[in-house]
């Protein structure tokens, strides 16, 4: 077999989602981010988008009547032929099961 070729640096397993956002995501302004979601695990979120967002800046989720703020732990600039960035987010509460959220609302692959 062999070493990987790369070090993870995920904390948990991520899973495949739908595509669908069961929310609003928005900048701290109230801007709203489209994006696709790519992936989730418990207290993050994988998302692309044409939006620039910092690293270390605050987006807000909205989801029903429960609003979460997500950091931005990450991006890298352009992700395939078009002017995509892809995100990182991690919830700043740590009591927040973003799976969950995705799960209930039937977002997961």
């Amino acid at each position: 077999m062999g070493l990987p070729l790369f070090s993870e640096r995920r904390m948990t397993i991520r899973k495949s989602l739908t595509g669908l956002l069961p929310g609003r995501l928005q900048t701290i302004e109230g801007q709203d981010i489209a994006c696709r979601p790519l992936n989730v695990s418990i207290h993050g979120l994988g998302i692309i988008s044409d939006h620039r967002l910092e690293t270390d800046s605050t987006v807000t989720f909205t989801v029903q009547d429960k609003i979460i703020e997500l950091k931005i732990a990450w991006s890298q600039p352009g992700f395939g032929k078009r002017d995509l960035f892809r995100y990182g987010l991690v919830a700043t509460d740590q009591n927040v099961n973003i799976e969950q959220i995705f799960l209930d609302n039937g977002c997961l692959k």
